[in-house]
């Protein structure tokens, strides 16, 4: 222990001369004043005023009649089973059967985050989308069951806004519409389930303390599948895959996909959860769980290089960028230093990798380009209803517009076209309402909350998970795995329940100017 010790404090010391040097540098000088005067403009600018403005549609729909009926249709049933609960209650509580289900919907979040270990820890060969479909329905039944038996417990419908419930509505109308409606069902019910998640995570995390339980399960989940990534990886072998790698220009390149089936999945679901680590390790209240998760994050990043996947290491760049700008501006400049430094220190193999994404005869490139440029005139004819949910919708229709130099694609390998494609523009433009809404609340939230919080740390972390992944959906389908897609609605589930916990704190306030955190 006193190695350790002795470790930590010399490390410490070192990052403390550093940051020290760099406060005294002209560098900091520079970037502190251009930083001062860019704040003081943003303070009293129409862009800050209307990005903290709540806006007209959500303060209707937060009090709309629509709204509210639909928060007492979906609470009704547990409403009605809870007065029969209470004017029984004696009766009940004597129950040895009561009391067993009173101790697990006690453990609600811990359920829920074994129920997250279960999607990401089983191996793609032995995974069924029917597993999710009968975790939801445990989760549901048993929240039900919670929301009888304990007080002040509901579905939380009324904290989602309208976007969200027009891009629910456009994907069933994109079922019906669908040119294989049979085929197109089996896809609505993935978002019904990712839906279910979603809400379930907002409805049972009251307090940040329950919803780091299920974030912390996540992450135990997802370091077993990076250290079995490394087994594939150092003991059973990967041979070189050349249907998903130009071995022209990657000769040599090993890929793992671990647990997932498919490199750039892996590395999708590894965009999604990395920067919670961060956020685990800021916010461990003991030296011991900060060595632990400090050392659970060492797997997860080797296997994020091991994947291969360009757009993945891209994409985690970014969520980097995002996290650092949003928890400390002031380490920005040493974060980008601290990137280009790394670079000459990567393996050959890796910074080959990379090198690939200029060369204009790299395989993926040109076959992105090839997909674009044949579903530009499946859009304009589609572009108002879509073709229906579903790759396969999407492959029937998509195969009259192929012509020479391509002879099939499974979907476009970009998600905002996708969904476009697949249920029409009022899907496309209300998730991008989503996306908007959700980001400018949570940036909102950030800036005008007072002081460290856990729930705050945890929220840059989602921030900038979902930017990341958002920008590897410019070149990737990042929904096309239907466990992706969940884990996709799992962290915006965590961003919207941060929001909530963080307005019930009370640190900040209406009136108060964007200000970063400055003291981590």
């Amino acid at each position: 222990m006193k190695v350790e010790s002795v470790i930590i404090s010399f490390i410490f010391s070192i990052l403390c001369k550093l940051q020290d040097a760099y406060e005294k540098s002209f560098t900091h000088s520079l970037l502190e004043g251009f930083a001062s005067k860019f704040k003081n403009f943003l303070e009293y600018s129409l862009i800050w005023r209307f990005i903290r403005k709540k806006g007209k549609i959500a303060q209707s729909w937060e009090n709309s009649y629509t709204l509210g009926l639909l928060n007492k249709l979906i609470n009704l049933p547990s409403s009605l089973l809870r007065r029969v609960y209470i004017k029984y209650q004696k009766i009940f509580d004597a129950s040895i059967f009561i009391r067993v289900l009173k101790f697990f919907v006690s453990k609600y979040t811990l359920i829920l985050g074994a129920c997250l270990i279960i999607t990401v820890i089983i191996p793609d060969s032995y995974w069924y989308n029917k597993y999710s479909v009968m975790m939801a329905l445990v989760l549901v039944l048993l929240f039900l069951i919670k929301t009888i038996l304990e007080d002040k417990q509901s579905f939380k419908i009324k904290t989602l806004e309208l976007p969200i419930f027009i891009f629910w509505l456009s994907v069933i109308l994109g079922t019906v519409n669908s040119v294989i409606p049979r085929l197109s069902l089996s896809y609505l019910l993935l978002y019904v389930i990712s839906a279910i998640f979603l809400i379930l995570i907002i409805s049972s995390s009251s307090f940040f303390k329950e919803l780091n339980i299920m974030v912390d399960l996540l992450l135990v989940g997802v370091t077993f599948t990076a250290l079995y990534g490394i087994y594939q990886w150092k003991f059973i072998g990967i041979p070189v895959n050349p249907s998903i790698t130009d071995t022209r220009l990657n000769p040599g390149l090993s890929r793992i996909s671990s647990t997932m089936g498919n490199e750039n999945v892996y590395g999708e679901l590894l965009v999604l959860t990395l920067p919670f680590f961060v956020t685990a390790i800021i916010n461990a209240k003991t030296l011991i769980k900060r060595l632990v998760f400090s050392a659970m994050i060492i797997p997860v990043v080797i296997a994020l290089f091991l994947t291969g996947s360009r757009s993945a290491w891209i994409s985690f760049a970014v969520s980097i960028f995002v996290f650092v700008f949003l928890i400390n501006r002031k380490l920005l400049p040493l974060a980008i230093l601290a990137g280009a430094l790394a670079v000459p220190l990567l393996p050959d193999v890796i910074y080959r990798r990379i090198m690939t994404l200029f060369n204009p005869n790299e395989n993926s490139l040109n076959y992105r380009s090839l997909i674009i440029r044949h579903v530009k005139p499946m859009l304009m004819d589609y572009w108002v209803s879509g073709v229906g949910l579903g790759i396969n919708a999407f492959s029937s229709v998509f195969k009259r517009y192929l012509s020479f130099g391509l002879t099939s694609a499974v979907h476009t390998h970009n998600l905002y076209l996708q969904i476009w494609l697949e249920a029409g523009i009022l899907s496309i433009a209300s998730f991008i309402w989503f996306l908007f809404r959700l980001f400018k609340n949570s940036v909102t939230r950030i800036f005008k909350h007072v002081g460290q919080s856990d729930a705050k740390n945890t929220l840059i972390a989602g921030v900038s998970a979902l930017f990341g992944i958002l920008v590897m959906g410019l070149a990737d389908h990042v929904w096309f795995y239907n466990r992706l897609m969940l884990m996709f609605w799992v962290v915006v589930g965590i961003i919207l329940t941060c929001l909530n916990i963080l307005g019930k704190e009370g640190e900040y306030s209406e009136g108060s100017h964007p200000q970063t955190n400055e003291s981590n």
